[in-house]
């Protein structure tokens, strides 16, 4: 059995809706929610930038009128410099349609892949700031999620 990007999205989307399904991801290490979810889409248009796997969005507790939106990009394959200034991409357009609009907020992203090779000489440090990158590994136990530090 091929395991796809698809089938990843699948199984985090099911987390955004079910507690249950939230909590068995943190065990195997993906922690997206948080306790305040807003909203979620799948496969976003994101007009002049293109189709992000992935946008939640949660309000601030502690300040009501501000958001945070997290860009999430899945990879069947490796994270690498492509993949930082493709999910880049989406969170300035999300960023700036949010802007046009005067809504405050913070913008993230999350890059999933089943590898992560970072070492791209035209990325800069400014291009990971925001961004947070897990690997996983699916075999007979199930899915894992491990997170790395940059």
């Amino acid at each position: 059995m091929k395991f796809l990007e698809k089938d990843l999205e699948d199984i985090i989307c099911k987390s955004f809706t079910n507690d249950y399904y939230n909590g068995l991801l943190v065990k195997k290490g993906l922690d997206l929610l948080g306790r305040h979810l807003w909203w979620h889409k799948r496969q976003l248009r994101i007009d002049g930038c293109g189709i992000a796997d992935l946008v939640i969005s949660h309000r601030n507790p502690y300040h009501k009128d501000n958001i945070h939106v997290n860009v999430i990009e899945l990879k069947r394959g490796c994270i690498n410099g492509e993949s930082v200034l493709q999910c880049n991409k989406y969170i300035d357009g999300i960023s700036k349609y949010l802007d046009t609009r005067g809504i405050n907020h913070t913008i993230s992203g999350t890059l999933i892949g089943d590898r992560l090779n970072i070492s791209s000489t035209f990325l800069n440090r400014d291009d990971l700031f925001y961004m947070s990158f897990y690997t996983y590994s699916y075999d007979i136990d199930g899915i894992e999620f491990i997170k790395h530090e940059m």
